[in-house]
């Protein structure tokens, strides 16, 4: 359960950050109590504004809200409002460098929201066209061990060549709700498709097979 709240906690915090309304007493949002406290598995703040100027710092709130607790923090990336009404000049630019800091800035919380769909369905701007290169493999969400820690069993694996590639087949725990093929080249590994449990085969082509 993750809920997505204005993206400013208070009014001057972190330092120099301005806003024009307190969520903490106008709105009676303490979001970062439920952080600290652990009551969502996961917080969305509104990060709309761009990484400059200071006064409402994408990096420097992303900066701040990830250090508030131990959930993860997936910031909310204005992808609607490239070349918008609202902010006439944001490039796609600016959402793909937002991207690269939600990767980067603090620790084991890496992910991002689209705000909203509609706008990498249009390619607005053309943002989805950029992100060609951003996002390169299928990805899972983060393991949240206060859920719980117990891990499915392994899968019954069998490989097999095959034209143009290699043949996968598995039987798995029939509580997995996905199967994730992952393959290592170079030392390197990827993951290569996120399957739905129902799946019980795929074939992996060349390109993406354990060398």
């Amino acid at each position: 359960m993750g809920i997505s709240p204005f993206g400013i906690w208070r009014p001057g915090v972190p330092e120099g950050i301005e806003a024009g309304l307190d969520a903490y007493e106008q709105l009676g949002c303490d979001s970062r109590k439920w952080l600290r406290n652990g009551w969502v598995d996961y917080l969305a703040p509104q990060l709309y504004w761009r990484i400059s100027p200071q006064k409402q710092s994408f990096s420097n709130l992303l900066a701040w809200w990830r250090a508030q607790g131990s959930r993860p923090v997936w910031p909310g990336i204005a992808t609607e409002r490239i070349q918008s009404k609202d902010d006439p000049g944001r490039p796609a630019s600016e959402i793909v460098n937002q991207i690269q800091l939600a990767r980067t800035t603090g620790s084991g919380s890496v992910g991002h929201i689209h705000w909203s769909a509609k706008s990498l369905m249009t390619n607005r701007g053309g943002i989805s066209s950029k992100l060609q290169s951003v996002y390169t493999q299928d990805v899972l969400p983060p393991p949240m061990p206060w859920l719980s820690t117990q891990a499915p069993t392994a899968p019954v694996c069998s490989a097999r060549g095959a034209e143009g590639g290699v043949d996968l087949n598995w039987q798995g725990d029939p509580a997995t709700s996905k199967v994730a093929i992952q393959a290592r080249s170079g030392g390197i590994w990827r993951t290569v498709k996120v399957f739905p449990a129902s799946a019980k085969g795929a074939r992996i082509a060349n390109a993406d097979s354990v060398a």
